[in-house]
């Protein structure tokens, strides 16, 4: 029940605020029957005019045990006992003060003021004890980052060094596939060292092929093309068709290119060889 609820019969003083209690224990307080006629017979009874029938509560003193045993149950009478009407609310005993020795002296002020300053001091210190307990524990946290950290940039290391090793050992087997590649790739590269195999693809061994190429080179205007062989491999294969007579498309194969390529290759040198032999007095 909330605070501050007052029988409303007059001169019954009983309020459930102030914890009114009878000698068999606490009030009760009961809320005014609906039933226009019953609220009737409680104004003839308890001489009191009900205010608001919704709000107005009426203690159990008066009723005949004490409280209202059933809603239909009407008062008795509109005075409380003899008891409470004349000596008003029974309060609650107090229970009896504790028994103490005799009060000491008190203190110099100088020792108030040098406990107060230990207090104060203390104070501080258990602050800063905090501030420096937190900060060991976010220099821990930050030692672990940094731990996990190393740890990582080691495993990144070793990894790297692996892949570091994996790449030079693919960059071996590519310099070694290519040097395999080089040994069947038809070029001078690979016959310029064997003079029996020079002679029998262009009729002129090593030196005299160098000494034709020097003698050729500097009257060679147009620049190299961005895709195909080198010139002096391009003078290579005219000179191979001229002994062998090989087919456009066997060249071709052997020089991995086009048959178109290699007819314009071999047209265009025959007429730039024709002009330098025609500068020539025989």
């Amino acid at each position: 029940m909330p605070g501050r609820v007052k029988c409303f019969v007059s001169g019954c003083n009983n309020s459930w605020y102030r914890n009114t209690i009878s000698n068999e224990g606490t009030l009760s307080f009961h809320r005014l029957p609906k039933n226009t006629v019953l609220i009737e017979k409680y104004e003839n009874i308890l001489k009191t005019k009900v205010p608001n029938a919704q709000n107005a509560r009426v203690c159990g003193q008066h009723f005949k045990n004490g409280k209202r045993e059933s809603p239909s149950e009407l008062p008795i009478s509109h005075i409380p006992p003899a008891s409470n009407s004349e000596a008003g609310p029974i309060c609650p005993k107090r229970k009896a003060p504790t028994p103490r020795g005799p009060v000491p002296p008190p203190k110099p002020r100088n020792q108030y003021f040098n406990t107060y300053k230990e207090r104060m001091m203390k104070k501080q210190l258990d602050k800063k004890q905090a501030e420096i307990n937190n900060l060991n524990e976010q220099l821990i946290s930050k030692e672990m980052k940094i731990q996990d950290l190393q740890n990582l940039l080691q495993e990144s290391r070793t990894n790297t060094g692996m892949e570091h090793n994996k790449v030079n050992a693919c960059e071996a087997d590519i310099i070694r596939l290519q040097n395999g590649l080089q040994e069947w790739e038809f070029n001078i590269e690979r016959f310029i060292k064997d003079d029996s195999k020079m002679v029998f693809y262009t009729g002129l061994n090593s030196e005299q092929f160098n000494s034709f190429w020097e003698f050729v080179e500097p009257e060679i205007s147009t620049p190299k093309r961005r895709k195909g062989i080198s010139r002096k491999n391009e003078l290579f294969a005219v000179l191979v068709k001229l002994r062998l007579g090989l087919q456009y498309e066997d060249l071709a194969d052997r020089l991995g290119l086009s048959r178109q390529t290699v007819s314009r290759l071999f047209e265009g040198w025959i007429t730039f060889l024709s002009s330098i032999v025609a500068k020539i007095n025989l």
